[in-house]
């Protein structure tokens, strides 16, 4: 299927590409669909969360363990039923919503409530960390000064 996106013009989608988020995201509770497109080929470093039915509606992700290796997400009982995962799940995906600012450096990072994804199912769910570490905006400028 066809779908119009907010940075790459209309790409093709295949349905099993379609991540779904059953509480939606933050903010965004109306809109359960969404696919990921890669800004780089082959690289998780930046991607695209592209509503399939909204063309404005698209989040900028990173994989949070490029920028801190020692990122340490907790899942919930309830994150663990809601993504249906189980002991034959592999793998499972977390992403953090970069808000992009003038500069690189100034932009920002959601460590404390990730997208985490159960690729076997395709099932999404936005979370909130327990964990005082993390918060909602963390300046990238502080992964590169060693600080994160």
């Amino acid at each position: 299927m066809e779908i119009s996106t907010k940075y790459f013009d209309d790409v093709s989608v295949s349905e099993k590409d379609i991540v779904f988020f059953e509480d939606g995201i933050f903010g965004f509770e109306y809109n359960k669909k969404y696919v990921i497109i890669e800004f780089e080929e082959g690289s998780d470093n930046l991607l695209c969360l592209q509503s399939v039915s909204d063309s404005e509606l698209a989040f900028v992700l990173m994989n949070p363990f490029n920028l801190k290796v020692d990122y340490s997400p907790q899942l919930s009982d309830d994150d663990v039923v809601d993504l249906q995962i189980d002991e034959s799940s592999e793998g499972v995906l977390y992403y953090v919503i970069c808000v992009v600012k003038e500069t690189i450096a100034d932009s920002t990072v959601n460590m404390k409530c990730p997208i985490v994804i159960n690729p076997q199912n395709k099932r999404a769910k936005q979370i909130i960390l327990d964990n005082d570490e993390y918060t909602f905006k963390h300046e990238l400028k502080q992964f590169t000064e060693g600080e994160g």
